[in-house]
C-alpha cells in the first residue's frame, strides 16, 4: 500500500495559499496555523498541546483542535510585545505593553472566539475564521529578551543633616571627585538616571531643619548580545522611557516634588527607540543616559511634618519628625530590548 507523503508549508504564501480567500476545505491552511504556533512557541520556550500534532492531511480538523489553537494563543500572547501600542501612561509605568488575549482578539473583532459550525454551507464563516486567526499570529512577533551585555558608569554622594544649600552642595561634589565607578551587567533591562534630591530630615529645639542630601548618576553601554534564536534573524530593538524621578528620596516617605531636567544628556521625555539587526559576532557601542558628570542640582525644599514636644513646664523641648518627605530633580529611565521577528529571514510565518 502506498504511503500518503505530505509535506507541510513552511511560510503562509507556501503552497499556493490565498489567505485573502482561504479554503477551509484544504489542510494547508490549518497546517499553517499549527506550523506558526509552534514557531512562536519554541521562541517562548512553551509546548504547543498535543492536540495541535493532529492538524495532519488525512485526519480531519476538530473542534479539540480549534479550541486548542485558541488555547495556544491565550498563552502565547502575554509574552509578546504589542508593537501597536503607543498610548502610554503620564509616567510610563506600563511600558512596555504586552499583549494579552483579549486585547488580541478584539483586534480581530472577536472573531477568533467564533465557532462557524460544521459543513460546507458554513465555508464562508471558516474563512473568516482562518484569516482572523492568522491576522492575530501575525501580531506575536517581538519578545523582551534579557541576554544583553555591556558597561556602565555610575556616581554617587550623599551628606546628611546640615541646612539645605549645604546638604546639596556636599552631595554634588562628593558625587562628582575622582573618577567614576565602571562595572559590567550581563541582563536587561537596565536603569540610568542622573538626579540629586533632598530629604527635609529633622527639626532641633530652635527649629532649624537638617536636611539629608543625595547625588546619583548611571549610564550605560550596549556591547553583545547572546544568540537569541536558533536559526531565525532578527532586530534588535532598544525601547527606553526618560521621565522625572520617581519615589521618596531616602530617609523619606513621601516625594513631596519631582523635577524632570534632562541637563545636557541629549535625551527626550517619553518612550525612544534604537533599532538595529541581529548579527553573529556582532559587537556593538550604544550608549543610553547621559554624561554622569552632568547631575542637575536640586532646588526644590521638601517640607516634612513634625509634632511639636513639651518639657514639663510647658516649654518646647524639640519636634519629632511624623511624616518625612522629600524633593528630586533630574530624570531617571529604563531600557529594554525587544527582539522583532518580523524581519526578512525572521519567522518564517509572518
Amino acid at each position: 500500500m502506498e504511503m500518503i507523503q505530505y509535506t507541510p508549508p513552511v511560510s503562509w504564501d507556501d503552497k499556493g495559499m490565498d489567505w485573502e480567500s482561504p479554503d477551509p476545505g484544504n489542510v494547508d491552511y490549518y497546517r499553517a496555523i499549527l506550523e506558526a504556533v509552534i514557531e512562536r512557541a519554541i521562541l517562548t520556550n512553551q509546548n504547543p498541546n498535543e492536540v495541535l500534532y493532529s492538524i495532519i492531511q488525512y485526519r480531519p480538523w476538530s473542534i479539540a483542535a480549534i479550541n486548542t489553537i485558541r488555547d495556544a494563543i491565550y498563552r502565547l500572547a502575554p509574552n509578546f510585545v504589542n508593537m501597536e501600542f503607543d498610548d502610554y501612561k503620564d509616567d510610563l509605568s506600563d511600558f512596555p505593553k504586552m499583549w494579552d488575549y483579549y486585547d488580541l482578539v478584539n483586534s480581530e473583532g472577536c472573531r477568533i472566539c467564533e465557532c462557524p459550525g460544521t459543513g460546507s454551507s458554513n465555508a464562508a464563516g471558516w474563512a473568516e475564521w482562518l484569516k482572523s486567526v492568522k491576522n492575530a499570529i501575525n501580531k506575536l512577533t517581538a519578545v523582551k529578551f534579557s541576554g544583553i551585555s555591556g558597561t556602565y558608569l555610575s556616581r554617587s554622594g550623599a551628606e546628611h543633616d546640615p541646612p539645605f544649600s549645604e546638604s546639596i552642595s556636599t552631595a554634588l561634589r562628593e558625587a562628582l571627585e575622582g573618577e567614576p565607578y565602571s562595572g559590567t551587567f550581563s541582563s536587561f533591562p537596565q536603569e540610568f538616571y542622573s538626579w540629586s534630591g533632598n530629604t527635609d530630615y529633622y527639626r532641633n529645639s530652635d527649629g532649624e531643619r537638617g536636611y539629608c542630601g543625595y547625588a546619583q548618576s548611571r549610564s550605560i553601554v550596549i556591547k553583545t548580545a547572546r544568540r537569541p534564536h536558533p536559526t531565525a534573524e532578527c532586530d534588535l530593538i532598544f525601547r527606553y522611557k526618560v521621565s522625572a524621578p520617581s519615589g521618596p528620596v531616602s530617609y523619606s516617605s513621601v516625594l513631596q516634588k519631582s523635577v524632570l531636567d534632562l541637563g545636557s544628556s541629549g535625551l527626550s521625555l517619553g518612550v525612544s527607540t534604537i533599532r538595529t539587526h541581529w548579527s553573529a559576532n556582532m559587537e556593538m557601542d550604544i550608549s543610553i543616559g547621559g554624561n554622569v558628570d552632568d547631575i542637575p542640582r536640586n532646588s526644590s525644599v521638601p517640607v516634612s511634618d513634625y509634632r511639636t514636644n513639651y518639657d514639663s513646664d510647658g516649654n518646647v523641648s524639640g519636634y519629632s519628625r511624623t511624616l518625612g518627605r522629600s524633593c528630586k530633580t533630574g530624570y531617571e529611565g529604563i531600557a529594554y530590548c525587544i527582539l522583532d521577528f518580523a524581519v526578512e529571514n525572521g519567522f518564517k510565518f509572518q
